[in-house]
C-alpha cells in the first residue's frame, strides 16, 4: 500500500476543477435542452407568444432632439393622462407661438 500526501493547495485545485467541470456540463446540458425544445415547438408548431398582449411603447419628447422611450399600456396612458396631455400641448404651442 502507497500512501501519499496531498497538499491542502492540491486538494483545492482538484476540488475547484471538479466544480468547473460539472458547471461546464450543466451549460452544455441547458444548451442543449434550449434547442432541443426550440426544435420540438417548431415540428409541432407551437407559437408561445400566440396569446401574448403586446403593450404599444409611449414616446415623451422632453426636448426635440431626445426622445424618451417607455413601456406602458396604452389604454392606461389614455384613460389616466387626457387632460394633463392637453394642458401640455396647450402650453407647448403658447410657448412656440410666442
Amino acid at each position: 500500500m502507497i500512501f501519499m500526501y496531498l497538499d491542502p493547495s492540491a486538494t483545492t485545485a482538484i476540488i475547484a476543477s471538479i466544480a468547473a467541470v460539472a458547471a461546464a456540463i450543466g451549460s452544455v446540458f441547458i444548451i442543449w435542452w434550449r434547442k432541443a425544445k426550440k426544435k420540438t415547438k417548431e415540428i409541432l408548431h407551437i407559437d408561445e407568444n400566440a396569446n401574448k398582449e403586446v403593450e404599444d411603447e409611449l414616446v415623451i419628447n422632453d426636448d426635440e432632439d431626445k426622445p424618451v422611450i417607455m413601456e406602458t399600456k396604452a389604454e392606461d396612458v389614455k384613460e389616466d393622462n387626457k387632460e394633463e396631455v392637453k394642458v401640455e400641448e396647450e402650453k407647448q404651442s403658447e410657448e412656440k407661438s410666442e
